[in-house]
């Protein structure tokens, strides 16, 4: 009875320690800057401040480059432009983020629809239709007064 009872304890005991060690990948929403490498997440805290956390950028699958020159190629987007991915994968002890999955990304507002500045319009005065118009009332008026 003892052996077993011995036996079932060694058996639990390794089952606690290899769930520990199990690396879980977790979904995280963020901006994204090429040139510096850096991930901004911010951590949604119920109770407490949201938390802004940085992270340097690990990508095992390599399409964070060809998503980058994709939309850089179509949209004039540059390596200083903040894109927002949402990402899956797992956070080190040194604050390096590995990508294991892209869900999804979004490229800037001000990329994907840009301003026209050279198809704004100067207001144009209408000075000689304004002083046809007096014009007329004035003849219009002295025609009344006979």
């Amino acid at each position: 009875m003892k052996k077993i009872l011995l036996m079932a304890i060694m058996l639990i005991m390794s089952t606690i320690g290899l769930a520990a060690n199990k690396v879980i990948n977790q979904t995280y929403e963020g901006d994204y800057i090429r040139s510096t490498n850096t991930f901004v997440y911010e951590k949604d805290n119920l109770v407490f401040p949201n938390k802004v956390l940085n992270y340097t950028v690990k990508d095992d699958t390599g399409l964070m480059d060809q998503i980058y020159n994709f939309i850089g190629q179509k949209y004039g987007v540059t390596d200083e432009d903040s894109v927002v991915f949402n990402i899956q994968g797992t956070v080190s002890k040194d604050n390096v983020l590995t990508v294991k999955k892209i869900i999804n990304y979004r490229i800037p507002e001000h990329r994907l629809h840009p301003s026209d500045t050279s198809t704004t319009s100067v207001p144009s005065t209408d000075t000689e239709s304004s002083s046809q118009q007096e014009d007329t009332e004035i003849t219009n008026d002295s025609d009344s007064s006979n």
